[in-house]
């Protein structure tokens, strides 16, 4: 896989809403400063970390 160029700076933006029987959403917007870095960071296949990191936490919290 080929990366672009070291030194990019990507903007996470993580929003919290409460939601109904003691729930949160997460949302998290990441802008980047081109298509190529925003390609790169999604066949990094860092989409799967996220969701591997947020189904820990849900077993830890205890969430069904």
């Amino acid at each position: 896989m080929e990366l672009p160029e070291r030194g990019n700076v990507v903007l996470e933006i993580i929003q919290f809403d409460a939601l109904p029987d003691n729930r949160t959403k997460v949302t998290i917007h990441d802008i980047c400063p081109s298509t190529a870095v925003r390609d790169s960071i999604i066949n990094s296949g860092m989409e799967k970390g996220v969701v591997d990191i947020f189904n820990k936490l849900d077993k830890y919290f205890g969430a069904k």
